[in-house]
């Protein structure tokens, strides 16, 4: 063997070398002939796949410097007559299915199967076609596997309603949970496979046949329960699948439900605590649910989501509020502690986190504002006189607005004065002092309303920090705002010191004169405000000049015509008609100079 070893290497050492250029036109004839057939190939299948479809010539490879471009032939999409025969399958195999279901409500009916017997093999059927929707559509993904989800909401909603009111197997509480167990099942699965024809089944079946259940039954607190954890659920699966539009759906159809049912609650005789549980369900668990599921995802809140935020605060946070103050006792103490504690901690965090170090702002509005309602309805809820409470958070706003540059916090001041402005009666007196009946005595301003009046003073008086927050539109209008509250606490102040003596003395009061003597402060005011803005330091003045001009002239209308006689009437039309003149050229001048 050693021998034929020898041979074979001196044959091969002995044969002549061939040259590298003869080896690499080799290779690249070999190359030649496989693009060649490759082409046929591909040409061969597009003809088999797509009727009608010639195939395509093969064509020499190009050049090594060059790749091969593949030219895809124009498949015709699905022409009617191909079409009619699948929709007509599949529309006869759910009308086969739902015959399935109508046969085993006849045996319940006959009285062949117990009405529990029935149920519970009802569900079982129809768990069945929902098992094919998952299971099908790993070897036949589209309409055909979907349409066994649709099947499944057209078969278990409409046997589980029954069963709940016609046959009165299931009390309210399970029948919930059936359905919940149903829809939740059902929309896991068309997350899971990726369509959505089935949630939309079942969203309409939780409209028609859960609604129609609700009615019924009268029992709405267990199947509104059952509609905010599918809400939940087809809010998740719908922003996973990027269907806006069913998320969206959803979302309204559970707002509107909580909302219809807190109306009926705060106006019904028979109002129980449990109800409360409702909305505040609602609230929580879509907080919690976003809040989580961005921390998780490490993003802030979509618009979308910060649009659903703001509905369920207000059907379903402020629905709750309003309903507990209806009772007594422990459950208003409960939420308002935990509101005041939360919106304290909720908005300590956002001024840490994005006030101070100037970050994200719309985070920053957003969160501080939606902390400061939890503040505000909280103390509502604990405190018999919550003006103090408002006053003194305002002014601590104010206060911490002067070093930061954001100017979340001087509107929020401003709005904590409002506030204060309401629940102290500064409100109420500013409106019996310009339009109440000075003889049957106007409402002091006592020390609630002085201090709310002082509040919107220190808002509007607190200086900004200059870089950035003075040239906001939002700091421009918690100013004017805070000093709209100023100027009609003034105002207030001016009437019932003058008017008040006259009222108090035994005398008859002068109903002409003592409209002429509003109408001339509000004249007063009028000219004052723009005499003011001329400053830059008052310059938010400006924008008040016509409002309380406005309110002048229907005062004129609405109080001077018929209380006043010619001579009062002759003042009211020379201070007002004189206002209305000099105001707007002083603040004129003061515009033209500024521009």
């Amino acid at each position: 063997m050693e021998d034929e070893g020898q041979t074979k290497g001196a044959e091969s050492s002995s044969r002549p070398t061939e040259p590298d250029g003869g080896r690499f036109d080799r290779l690249e004839a070999r190359v030649r002939e496989l693009s060649d057939a490759l082409a046929a190939v591909q040409s061969r299948l597009s003809a088999l796949e797509g009727a009608g479809v010639r195939p395509a010539k093969a064509t020499p490879a190009p050049s090594a410097e060059e790749p091969p471009s593949v030219e895809l032939p124009h498949v015709p999409g699905p022409t009617l007559g191909e079409v009619l025969p699948q929709v007509a399958a599949i529309g006869g195999r759910t009308l086969l299915i739902l015959g399935g279901g109508y046969l085993l409500r006849d045996l319940t009916e006959r009285g062949t199967l117990s009405p529990s017997l029935g149920a519970l093999a009802g569900m079982l059927y129809a768990s069945i076609w929902l098992f094919l929707a998952d299971r099908r559509s790993l070897s036949h993904p589209g309409v055909s596997s979907a349409f066994y989800a649709v099947t499944f909401a057209l078969t278990a909603f409409p046997l589980l309603g029954e069963v709940t009111a016609r046959f009165d197997v299931l009390r309210p509480v399970p029948s919930a949970l059936a359905f919940g167990a149903s829809a939740l099942a059902l929309t896991w699965v068309g997350w899971r496979r990726q369509f959505t024809l089935g949630i939309w089944a079942g969203l309409v079946m939780a409209v028609f046949i859960v609604g129609g259940t609700i009615v019924q039954t009268r029992q709405a607190i267990p199947f509104l329960f059952m509609l905010i954890a599918f809400a939940l659920a087809v809010d998740f699966a719908a922003s996973k699948l990027r269907r806006t539009v069913l998320r969206a759906a959803a979302c309204a159809l559970i707002d509107v439900a909580v909302f219809a049912f807190s109306v009926v609650q705060l106006f019904s005789e028979k109002y129980v605590l449990a109800a409360t549980a409702v909305p505040l369900t609602l609230f929580a668990g879509f907080m919690l649910f976003y809040s989580l599921r961005a921390q998780f995802e490490k993003r802030w809140l979509s618009l979308f989501e910060r649009i659903q935020a703001c509905a369920v605060l207000l059907v379903g946070y402020l629905a709750a509020v309003l309903m507990t103050r209806q009772t007594e006792g422990t459950p208003v103490t409960v939420l308002g502690v935990a509101s005041v504690v939360m919106g304290a901690i909720a908005y300590a965090v956002a001024y840490f986190l994005f006030v101070v170090p100037g970050k994200n702002r719309v985070e920053a509005w957003f969160d501080t504002s939606y902390a400061l309602v939890g503040l505000l309805t909280g103390s509502w809820l604990i405190l018999e006189e919550p003006g103090f409470a408002w006053a003194g958070i305002g002014v601590l706003f104010a206060m911490l607005g002067t070093r930061d540059r954001h100017a979340a916090l001087p509107l929020h001041a401003a709005v904590c004065a409002l506030a204060a402005a309401l629940g102290s009666g500064l409100a109420a007196a500013v409106v019996d002092a310009f339009w109440g009946d000075p003889r049957k005595g106007l409402r002091p301003l006592d020390v609630p309303c002085l201090t709310a009046w002082a509040v919107a003073l220190i808002a509007y008086l607190a200086p900004l920090e200059p870089t950035r927050a003075r040239s906001t539109a939002a700091a421009s209008a918690g100013k004017t705002l805070a000093l709209a509250l100023a100027v009609a606490g003034a105002g207030a102040l001016a009437v019932s010191q003058l008017i008040s003596p006259v009222a108090g003395s035994g005398l008859r009061t002068d109903l002409g004169w003592s409209s002429a003597l509003r109408t001339s402060i509000l004249a007063a005011s009028a000219v004052g405000l723009a005499a003011a803005s001329r400053v830059a330091r008052f310059r938010q003045a400006k924008y008040l000049v016509y409002p309380v001009l406005g309110v002048g002239a229907l005062k004129l209308l609405l109080q001077d015509f018929p209380n006043g006689r010619a001579l009062t009437l002759f003042v009211a039309f020379v201070l007002i008609g004189a206002a209305s003149v000099a105001a707007p050229r002083i603040r004129h001048k003061e515009a033209s100079r500024t521009a």
